[in-house]
């Protein structure tokens, strides 16, 4: 099993975070991607998604922009131009950006570039329990509730997942 690399990422109010361990506990999907035209993907992953979080109130859904290292100096303005397209300030809080080696995360991960979206889910300790990329399928979020359904079950019943 894959586990998510370590990094500091920040959400757009600027809160930083050291992910994976850094995050809430309970199932949380880690959407990924590195270029602008992506969103198109993400928000068919987010339309997927509504559904399950309906139905898995504990699911928490996060937005991770992947940018290469060589783009840290200019955060300060490429956040900002990502915080001014985002009026909600919820969607601010759930939207993380960190600037790191993109092949050594693409290892990490188990892909073979960022050049799609990734959907992943991680387990308590940071584990890839479950992953997906490119367009949502129904075969994938099937796939995603039958992992959800039994970490809610394990959970319930005092098992760590």
């Amino acid at each position: 099993m894959s586990r998510f690399p370590s990094m500091r990422a920040s959400d757009l109010d600027g809160r930083e975070y050291d992910l994976p361990g850094g995050l809430p506990a309970g199932p949380q999907v880690v959407l990924i991607a590195s270029k602008r035209w992506q969103q198109v993907l993400i928000e068919m992953w987010r339309a997927w998604l509504r559904r399950i979080e309906r139905d898995v109130p504990a699911l928490e859904i996060w937005e991770l922009a992947l940018l290469p290292k060589v783009y840290a100096p200019a955060r300060p303005v490429i956040d900002g131009g990502m915080r001014a397209g985002i009026a909600d300030p919820a969607a601010r809080r759930r939207t993380l950006t960190a600037y790191v080696d993109l092949s050594r995360c693409a290892e990490e991960i188990g892909v073979s570039d960022f050049e799609t979206v990734h959907a992943t889910l991680l387990g308590p300790d940071g584990d890839l329990v479950w992953r997906a990329s490119g367009k949502p399928t129904a075969d994938d979020t099937e796939r995603l509730e039958h992992v959800l359904a039994w970490w809610s079950t394990d959970a319930a019943a005092g098992v760590k997942v």
